[in-house]
């Protein structure tokens, strides 16, 4: 078995924060890419975003982050509260003028503490829950960009895994109630069938096929689909 199939059955049976972060390390291992770090956020009673974190960066720079409150300006969070594409993060790459100084300080305060070039992929879902998961290097960029491009595509679906897990552990609930239909149409899906393909195997239209795969990711609180095959894998409805 692969590390990352590994990971997707680990984080499947996860009972606890501790048991997620276990196996994710574990993966992490075959990526050369020693630190990572998750924040979720969920709205409070005052809407304002409460703040969970989950990882593997220093105590000290994690106290420090999280008792100054530096996600509030951190720029790589708010960037990814208003985009789904991943964001590429070093010292060492060149900064917009308008949040340099501010952008600079910070990014010195994580070098310091071994934390000089990111990969983060942005996480959300149709509830409002923003989630943010990084992988981070001591590396200058251009040597961890070499491993990034290796792994890019993984460390997209590995977020969105963890993710899942996270919010399973943190709040239980009975698995979503999809159709016989939409199960077996997320199922194909997740096999790597195109809309076209599950048609002609299931002998349905493809707008029907959409059909139940829009009402599938609803029901998951998924914003597309990828997400939606995650949930429906780490809930053990597919």
């Amino acid at each position: 078995m692969d590390a990352f199939q590994l990971l997707v059955d680990e984080l499947g049976s996860a009972d606890s924060k501790e048991a997620a972060v276990r196996s994710f390390l574990r993966y992490l291992l075959t990526a050369q890419t020693p630190h990572f770090a998750y924040l979720g956020f969920q709205r409070g009673p005052g809407e304002e975003r409460v703040p969970f974190r989950a990882g593997s960066y220093p105590a000290a720079w994690i106290t420090e982050y999280m008792a100054a409150e530096l996600y509030s300006a951190d720029p790589v969070v708010l960037q990814a509260a208003t985009s789904a594409v991943p964001i590429t993060w070093s010292l060492d790459l060149p900064l917009a003028s308008a949040s340099r100084g501010t952008t600079m300080e910070l990014f010195e305060r994580a070098a310091a503490h071994g934390i000089r070039s990111g990969y983060t992929v942005p996480i959300r879902s149709s509830l409002g829950h923003l989630a943010t998961m990084t992988f981070a290097s001591p590396l200058p960029w251009r040597q961890f960009e070499r491993e990034v491009a290796r792994m890019q595509s993984q460390f997209h679906l590995a977020s969105f895994y963890f993710h899942a897990a996270i919010e399973r552990i943190l709040t239980p609930a009975e698995r979503p109630m999809l159709t016989e239909r939409e199960r077996l149409c997320l199922a194909l899906a997740s096999q790597g069938l195109t809309t076209k393909e599950s048609a002609r195997t299931i002998k349905l239209s493809p707008r029907t096929v959409r059909f139940h795969l829009d009402n599938a990711r609803a029901k998951l609180g998924a914003v597309n689909l990828s997400q939606a095959i995650v949930s429906a894998t780490c809930a053990g409805v597919i």
